[in-house]
């Protein structure tokens, strides 16, 4: 059997209209037609046990007899072994075909809503387009390999000294402590690049002792150290040349 109707709209006028000089018998198996009909979502076999079933006081021959009786009533139609009662046959149609376009237009609604939601918020089919920009691009794919060149090249213990010269929010590393000796030469080769374009060194290491070491290595001059922060103190000293090993002039 379908799966048919959970409910359905009846006319009480019209029903009691419609079973006017039925006998008790042919109501009970009318109304019990109908609401099979509507149930099982479509016509009925014509199986007077199976329909005896629902009913307690009636045998599959007294059922059959009856619904013969509603054949001649015009109440049901029996054709092919199958029962049919056309106003119920009309509300479940009805109801499947509502149901068919309801379920339609809820899948139009579902995808004009992701349409929409995508106008709304572009960026939403582009959370992978960063990434391919960045390597689409030489010069920021030859930036970054660079920085991941010199992270790799730290040891872990200064790997934050190197996110601060680099730019990044200054965090706590071994040269961040009281009055620390200079950073290593990896971490003083980083800030000692900034200061030769000209900018501040954003890490809590900068300071006189990681300027001294930098000039004393020749990565940068006073002059140099001078242009970006003039607060650093040098003693009397004769700048020796600037390094011409990794780059760095």
């Amino acid at each position: 059997m379908r799966k048919g109707l959970e409910w359905y709209h009846r006319k009480p006028a019209t029903a009691v209209g419609g079973m006017v000089g039925l006998t008790a018998r042919q109501q009970c198996v009318y109304n019990l037609i109908i609401d099979l009909t509507c149930m099982h979502g479509g016509d009925l076999p014509n199986d007077p046990k199976w329909i005896s079933g629902y009913i307690r006081d009636m045998s599959p021959t007294q059922v059959k007899n009856t619904l013969l009786e509603l054949v001649d009533a015009d109440k049901i139609e029996i054709k092919t072994d199958r029962i049919r009662e056309e106003n119920a046959l009309k509300t479940v149609q009805k109801f499947l075909k509502t149901s068919q376009v309801n379920a339609q237009n809820g899948s139009k609604g579902g995808q004009k809503s992701s349409q929409n939601a995508t106008k709304l918020n572009p960026k939403s089919n582009k959370n992978k387009a960063p990434l391919q920009a960045v390597a689409s691009n030489p010069a920021q794919a030859a930036k970054q390999a660079e920085k991941k060149e010199e992270r790799e090249r730290l040891p872990y213990s200064q790997s934050l000294s190197l996110s601060e010269a680099t730019g990044s929010p200054a965090t706590p590393s071994q040269c961040d402590a009281g009055e620390p000796p200079p950073c290593d030469e990896s971490t003083l080769e980083l800030m000692a690049k900034r200061v030769r374009n000209g900018e501040r060194p954003q890490t809590r290491s900068w300071g006189q002792p990681a300027a001294r070491a930098m000039v004393d290595l020749g990565m940068v001059t006073t002059d140099q150290v001078h242009k970006i922060d003039r607060t650093i103190e040098f003693e009397t000293v004769n700048d020796p040349p600037l390094l011409e090993l990794g780059g760095l002039r």
